[in-house]
């Protein structure tokens, strides 16, 4: 006997099935929770995030945008290990709430009926034509990407953890041609990473020689002694 899907469940999956229908008329295609657009080397996302309601068999939606610099992220999980493959295969170089993007706060759809998804799809969609689209298509430019990562207000940032910047912003250099100034952004990623005392900077030198052996480059980390 089949199992029956929760309520919940289900109106996950109204959702989904009506932004999928929506999405694939700007040729968008559904994979898992989000939809994605092929364009050269990037690939832009619309993602829907699920908070469960499940005492009040409801669920809350949450709209977000990313861009993925398909090279950036191929060299990033070349090297880390604690992601599954299909981890991997979803994460984004960069990407916002819409609720950040335009009120500075996160925005809920509250979702507990038939009723409440289509109210919610409708919403949604309108949300991504009026400024997911235009997000997007900004940020599948490679300049973009690094004028928003390497900005000195973090308000800039949109959300960006210290860590995922520190790992994609020299990287966005390095295929932009400046490998100086990747070097250099490794140099002062590492300094402030070490300023947060972030998880990551224990790892952050073996990232970095990583990518120098990749590209050929000098490890800018490197002391004359040869230590790191």
């Amino acid at each position: 006997m089949a199992k029956l899907n929760s309520p919940v469940t289900t109106l996950k999956q109204e959702v989904l099935s009506g932004m999928e229908f929506l999405l694939r008329t700007y040729d968008f295609r559904k994979r898992e929770q989000q939809f994605e657009k092929g364009i050269q080397e990037f690939n832009q996302i619309v993602h829907l995030g699920f908070l469960d309601n499940r005492a009040e068999q409801r669920v809350s939606v949450v709209l977000n945008f990313g861009v993925r610099h398909n090279r950036i992220e191929e060299i990033v999980h070349s090297w880390r290990t604690d992601l599954s493959e299909r981890e991997k295969r979803s994460t984004a170089t960069v990407g916002t709430e819409y609720g950040r993007l335009i009120e500075g706060r996160q925005i809920l759809w509250h979702v507990g009926s038939t009723e409440d998804a289509k109210l919610a799809i409708g919403q949604i969609f309108d949300a991504v034509l009026k400024r997911g689209l235009s997000y997007l298509e900004q940020y599948s430019n490679l300049g973009q990407i690094a004028a928003m990562l390497g900005s000195k207000n973090p308000r800039d940032w949109q959300g960006q953890l210290a860590g995922g910047r520190a790992l994609r912003l020299p990287l966005a250099y390095v295929f932009l041609g400046d490998r100086e100034r990747a070097c250099r952004e490794f140099v002062q990623q590492y300094g402030y990473l070490k300023s947060l005392d972030d998880l990551l900077v224990k790892d952050y030198p073996g990232y970095v020689a990583h990518v120098c052996r990749e590209f050929n480059l000098d490890n800018p980390l490197e002391k004359t002694d040869g230590e790191i």
